[in-house]
C-alpha cells in the first residue's frame, strides 16, 4: 500500500449544450437538477464518483441516461443535447468542450474534484 499524494484539487461544473434552458445562466442550483438526464461515466472512474458524491451530499437523486467510457464520447453527446454532465472543471477547457457552456453549481456544498497519485 502507498501513500495517497494529491495533485490538484477543482471545482466540479455542469456542462450543458448551447440550447439547453440552462446554457444562458451562470449558476444552477442543486434543487433545480431533478429530472434532468445526465451523461456520465462507468462508477467506478474517480469523476463518477465525485458527481455521485456531491449529488449525495446535496440530497439530490438524478438519472444517468447515458453512461460512457471516455471524455470525448461524454463531450460529444452533451454537445449533441442528449444530456448534461456535472464534471471536474478541467473538462471545460478541452479544445472538443469549445462549443459547450460552462455553468457553476451553487449551493451548501460546491463539489469538488480531488486527482491523486499512489506513491
Amino acid at each position: 500500500r502507498g501513500e495517497l499524494v494529491p495533485l490538484a484539487r477543482e471545482p466540479m461544473v455542469l456542462l450543458c449544450a448551447a440550447g439547453h434552458p440552462f446554457a444562458g445562466r451562470a449558476e444552477v442550483g442543486w434543487a433545480e437538477l431533478p429530472g434532468a438526464s445526465f451523461i456520465d461515466f462507468h462508477p467506478d472512474w474517480g469523476p463518477r464518483r465525485a458527481a455521485d458524491e456531491a449529488f449525495a451530499a446535496a440530497g439530490v437523486r438524478r438519472t444517468v441516461g447515458l453512461e460512457v467510457n471516455d471524455v470525448h464520447s461524454l463531450l460529444e453527446l452533451v454537445q449533441e443535447g442528449l444530456g448534461i454532465a456535472v464534471v471536474p472543471h478541467h473538462f471545460s477547457r478541452k479544445p472538443e468542450a469549445a462549443r459547450l457552456v460552462t455553468v457553476e453549481l451553487t449551493g451548501a456544498r460546491r463539489p469538488v474534484y480531488e486527482s491523486v497519485v499512489v506513491l
